[in-house]
């Protein structure tokens, strides 16, 4: 409700060399009435809470900010992982990647079902993704709806290539991170090629083909352009930054995002040119004829098998 009081009108004369004339001053008070809170404001139920601060800027921003730092962890997490590829076979032959792989697996038993804490972890990741991927849509919608009529020509003065193309990068890793779980969690792309619990294996059946490796190549430096951006938004969103250390915000958003894309390039470069090599070898008896050791390419114990009587 918005309420105008006229207090009155005051007419003085202005007078110069050139000149002569009367200007006439209107004052009016504006009083507007507070808007009184909504109902379901102050209502104490946290979901009610919640719904209210999705609807918000706001909070569609922390949404994207709390939701950014889950996969930033998860990201820093998973390329840590995919660097034990590099490491030796265990004393059993077993390369050292299977071997973390099913540890991830058993977390959490015998009170959680094989593999099922590693399963809600990456239900909650995904649901982290579209619900980030929604909220960068909707805020992207909002920013073009508070103007209709657009720019004749829009000129960019400090936004970057990545800036610019965030929701579309976000979109293309959110198609992304579903094809890597069918490929490498369900085995649904190459389903001649794929063993449970064989991650090294698969791997390997994977980018010793120049198309996926193609693929995961392209989509890694993608995803490099979208964190460049979106760990820099992290540190405004927080309210870290600040004019005497965004240069150095800025450095540290670059250097996470180059770390981790040379992380995760490591692994398809190193399948692709050779220097991870098969697991398929020859089979050495020994001398008395009571043990069967698999020599593998790598030239490590694949498998150490005592003889049946």
């Amino acid at each position: 409700l918005e309420i105008r009081l006229f207090i009155g009108t005051i007419k003085g004369a202005c007078r110069s060399s050139r000149f002569d004339r009367t200007v006439s001053i209107e004052y009016r008070l504006t009083a507007i009435e507070k808007p009184t809170t909504p109902h379901h404001c102050k209502d104490p139920r946290p979901v009610r809470r919640l719904v209210v601060l999705y609807r918000s800027i706001v909070g569609k921003k922390i949404i994207v900010a709390v939701t950014g730092v889950l996969m930033l962890g998860f990201l820093i997490g998973h390329v840590a992982g995919n660097l034990k590829v590099f490491l030796p076979d265990t004393p059993e032959g077993r390369p050292d990647i299977d071997e973390y792989a099913e540890f991830l697996k058993e977390i959490g038993e015998p009170l959680i079902p094989h593999a099922g804490a590693l399963w809600v972890a990456r239900l909650v990741l995904l649901a982290s993704l579209i619900l980030h991927v929604v909220c960068v849509i909707q805020l992207a919608r909002l920013n073009r709806a508070a103007r209709p009529i657009g720019y004749q020509q829009n000129r960019f003065a400090r936004a970057t290539e990545s800036a610019r193309w965030m929701m579309y990068t976000g979109l293309f890793l959110l198609v992304f991170v579903l094809f890597h779980l069918l490929h490498f969690t369900l085995g649904w792309i190459q389903p001649s090629r794929f063993e449970h619990g064989q991650v090294y294996e698969n791997l390997q059946a994977a980018f010793n083909q120049f198309t996926w490796f193609a693929v995961y190549i392209v989509s890694i430096a993608i995803l490099t352009l979208h964190l460049v951006h979106g760990t820099w938004s992290l540190f405004q969103t927080l309210g870290w930054d600040n004019p005497d250390r965004n240069r150095g915000l800025r450095r540290l958003a670059m250097g996470i995002s180059v770390v981790l894309f040379v992380g995760f390039v490591a692994v398809p470069t190193a399948f692709f040119v050779g220097v991870l090599k098969p697991i398929d070898g020859e089979v050495v008896r020994s001398g008395d004829d009571t043990q069967i050791i698999i020599v593998n390419s790598r030239g490590l114990n694949a498998a150490k098998l005592e003889q049946e009587d």
